[in-house]
C-alpha cells in the first residue's frame, strides 16, 4: 500500500511515529510500520503526475478545479487567481499566509467586480466558484509558467514571477492588480479592523480543461474536501 501525506516538516512525521502517537492515531500506525520517503513537490503536482497528467507548462490545476466549482470551463485558458497578502520584508516582498485568504462573499465579490471593470478590455474575466475559490479565464492561452503558492509562500517573490512568451503581459496585470486592490473600499475596512489587506493576486495553475483523467498509480482512494480533487474525481475514468 502506498499512502501520500501531506506535511511541510519531516519533524511532524517524526512524532506521529513515535509509540505514544501510535495509542490515539491510525495515521500514526500506519507511518510507524512504514518506509517513508520525502518528495520534493507540491501537493497538487504530486497528485497530478500520479494521475498522469502532463505540464505543459503548467498542470491544468485551475480549469480542473473550476469545472468542479460550477463554472464553465469548455473554452479558455484558466489560471487560479487566489487573493493574497504580499509582505514587505526589508529588501523585497514575500507572499504571506493563508493562501488564498478568506474572505467574506460580498467582499470577494465587490473586488471581482472592481477587477474586471479594469481587465475585461484585456480578454480577461476574473470569477468566483462556490466553493469561493477565484479564477482567471483568459480568451486566449497565456504562454507562462507559474509557481504554485504553496511553492512561493513566505519567500521571495520575485523569484516565483510567471516566465514564458507572455510572461510581460502577466506581469503588467500583477502590477496593476495591486494598485486597484489598494484602493478599494473593502481593504480599509479589513485594515481598520485588524485583518491584513488583500493587496494582490497570485496566478498558479494554468491550463484548459483536459477531457479526461486516468489514474495511472492505482489509486484506490483520495480523500479530500478540496475542489481540485473533485474535479479529479469528476474526470477519471
Amino acid at each position: 500500500m502506498k499512502l501520500t501525506v501531506d506535511c511541510d516538516l519531516a519533524a511532524e512525521l517524526s512524532i506521529l511515529q513515535n509509540a505514544q502517537s501510535q495509542q490515539h492515531s491510525s495515521l500514526a500506525y500506519l507511518l510507524s510500520k512504514a518506509k517513508i520517503t520525502s518528495v520534493a513537490a507540491p501537493l497538487e503536482a504530486l497528485i497530478c503526475e500520479q494521475y498522469g497528467l502532463l505540464a505543459a507548462p503548467d498542470y491544468a490545476i485551475a480549469a480542473i478545479a473550476a469545472n468542479a466549482d460550477g463554472l464553465d470551463v469548455s473554452e479558455g485558458y484558466w489560471l487560479r487567481a487566489d487573493p493574497v497578502n504580499l509582505v514587505l520584508q526589508r529588501d523585497c516582498f514575500s507572499l504571506g499566509e493563508p493562501i488564498p485568504l478568506m474572505l467574506a462573499h460580498d467582499h470577494a465579490k465587490s473586488l471581482v467586480v472592481s477587477l474586471n471593470q479594469h481587465f475585461s478590455q484585456d480578454g480577461l474575466s476574473f470569477l468566483i466558484g462556490k466553493s469561493g475559490a477565484w479564477y482567471l479565464h483568459s480568451n486566449t492561452d497565456a504562454q507562462i509558467k507559474t509557481t504554485l503558492p504553496s511553492v512561493a509562500a513566505g519567500k521571495n517573490v520575485h523569484q516565483f514571477m510567471p516566465q514564458g512568451e507572455q510572461a510581460s503581459k502577466w506581469l503588467a496585470v500583477l502590477k496593476e492588480a495591486p494598485m486597484l486592490l489598494h484602493e478599494h473600499p473593502f481593504n480599509a475596512a479589513r485594515v481598520s479592523n485588524g485583518r491584513v489587506a488583500v493587496n494582490s493576486i497570485w496566478l498558479s495553475g494554468g491550463g484548459q480543461l483536459p477531457q479526461t483523467v486516468a489514474s495511472k498509480n492505482h489509486i484506490d482512494l483520495l480523500v479530500s474536501n478540496r475542489v481540485f480533487d473533485q474535479g479529479l474525481a469528476q474526470l477519471t475514468h
